[in-house]
């Protein structure tokens, strides 16, 4: 709790303590709330606590520097592929509905970004990181339990509106935010605020609803 306020914090004492301990102390605290919760005993599974710290890396590396944020980008889409696989095992529902609102708005959501014109040359990365993370929604919607559900859809919501911040604008990576005001500032902040608490609540739901049990396959539901 106190890493994530740490962070969340940190962006209100731009221009007040120096930008590099600033930034060195973000980097340090992002990824401590999602390695707590993969070191947490409902996070057993062993494809969840993957999922889990595979995050942790992407925390670091989109936070790290511009030129890895493709390498962060892998890292989350190797995490959700294990959550898709933990997903999996544990039922074997079709989800059709769940299926074909995944794939909606999937495809709505690209869209978006991509008529934006900001994507640029992170078009293809990105379009395959909204099939795995759309998959991943749909396959925790067939496992019918509602921490996994809301888990995978506050992640959706999270990396939504990262994806608009970064990509919406139309500006190739700036979401139309700059730095000639306080305003652009506290709008900054609070979208760093929407982005990391509907993240931390999609690891921490995802982590704590214990679908599968420790062995991460028990169930194999199939109705």
């Amino acid at each position: 709790a106190a890493a994530a306020a740490a962070y969340l914090a940190s962006p209100l004492l731009a221009g007040v303590v120096p930008p590099w301990p600033l930034y060195a102390v973000r980097l340090a605290v992002k990824p401590v709330p999602v390695l707590c919760m993969a070191a947490h005993p409902r996070a057993a599974a062993p494809l969840v606590r993957g999922g889990l710290l595979l995050g942790a890396v992407g925390d670091v590396l989109l936070a790290y520097a511009s030129h890895t944020f493709v390498a962060g980008l892998v890292a989350f889409l190797l995490g959700h592929v294990a959550f898709v696989a933990h997903f999996a095992r544990t039922s074997r529902r079709t989800a059709p509905l769940a299926l074909v609102g995944s794939v909606a708005y999937g495809v709505c959501m690209y869209a978006y970004l991509y008529n934006g014109g900001g994507l640029g040359e992170l078009a293809a990365p990105v379009a395959a990181y909204c099939v795995v993370i759309c998959a991943m929604l749909w396959r925790a919607a067939a496992t019918n339990n509602t921490l996994a559900i809301v888990g995978a859809a506050s992640f959706v919501v999270s990396d939504s509106l990262l994806a608009v911040i970064k990509f919406g604008g139309g500006g190739g990576g700036g979401g139309g935010r700059n730095d000639d005001g306080g305003d652009d500032a506290a709008r900054s902040a609070l979208a760093t605020l929407a982005v990391m608490i509907t993240y931390w609540i999609g690891q921490g739901c995802i982590a704590a609803s214990g679908v599968g049990g420790p062995s991460g396959g028990a169930g194999h539901k199939r109705d």
